[in-house]
């Protein structure tokens, strides 16, 4: 059942796939998978940045042909990307998606010893995130740095690798200007769904709970007043009575409301970056994984 699905998902992602028949151009900079692609391009913009793309988004047909010429069809995949790469002659190969096995084992398949290899942490993880890892042999796994969000994560990561980790912070957060806002509420974009409270996932129903009592602490202590952006399947009086929240709290269930506040926001995402695609530039950030450190 498991082999079907997998077909199925694949097979799906192929018929979306696009196809670009050009040999990809020399850059100094490869992008190992799509993420923060625009982002990237706009902060360094007077470097070439080519991007190889690894979820079938994109396909090239030229490093096809090569491919199979030089390697055959026997571990066509990681033979795509070696002569994507043998193409591109890149200086530096960085990933935002730094949960990918793959992108560690380049250095050792790749001929090139002059390539650094970047990672760059682009999410809050947990060590379950790296289940695709084998941890009894992290020695495979070989970068020459990966940036992580701060020393909070440095214990995680060191789990996975053993190469050196430096603190950067959020690269996406990092590229939009902080503005100050006077008498701004902080607006809580809430992860929560109905069935969290049932099955497995009801560790994000607790954390959210958390969250919310952190956030009366700072309301109480601080005279800054919050409201909670629900999903927009969620009623307001169904999300107010699964958190006995005070009637004076205000419950947006509705996704358009970027507009209309200027605030600070809290953000905790459950592996999800939908937010990120429009945050206005003015809007404040802020992110934190252990609620117990926040206050």
């Amino acid at each position: 059942m498991k082999r079907i699905k997998y077909f199925l998902i694949n097979f799906r992602s192929f018929l979306k796939t696009k196809v670009k028949f050009s040999k990809p151009k020399n850059a100094k900079i490869m992008l190992f998978d799509y993420g923060n692609k625009d982002i990237f391009k706009k902060t360094f913009n007077d470097i070439s940045v080519e991007v190889l793309y690894i979820r079938m988004e994109l396909i090239n047909f030229f490093i096809i042909q090569k491919a199979i010429k030089l390697y055959g069809i026997r571990n066509f995949s990681k033979n795509y990307i070696k002569t994507y790469i043998h193409y591109v002659k890149p200086k530096v190969i960085i990933t935002f998606n730094e949960l990918h096995p793959t992108f560690y084992l380049l250095k050792d398949l790749i001929k090139d010893k002059k390539i650094t290899y970047i990672a760059i942490q682009d999410g809050f993880r947990t060590l379950p995130n790296f289940k695709n890892f084998n941890l009894k042999q992290k020695s495979q796994y070989k970068a020459d740095m990966i940036f992580i969000f701060s020393k909070k994560y440095k214990e995680l990561y060191s789990k996975i690798f053993n190469f050196e980790k430096k603190y950067l912070g959020s690269f996406r957060n990092n590229y939009y200007k902080k503005t100050k806002t006077k008498n701004s509420p902080i607006i809580l974009i809430s992860q929560y769904r109905k069935e969290y409270k049932k099955n497995e996932k009801k560790k994000y129903f607790l954390r959210e709970r958390k969250l919310l009592f952190f956030l009366y602490k700072i309301k109480k202590k601080y005279k800054i007043n919050f409201l909670v952006a629900s999903k927009p399947y969620v009623t307001k009086t169904e999300y107010s009575k699964t958190f006995n929240l005070d009637q004076n709290i205000k419950i947006i269930s509705s996704i358009n409301f970027k507009e209309k506040y200027k605030a600070m926001w809290i953000y905790w995402g459950v592996g999800t970056n939908l937010f990120f695609s429009w945050l206005p530039h003015y809007l404040i950030k802020i992110y934190f994984s252990r609620w117990d450190n926040f206050l």
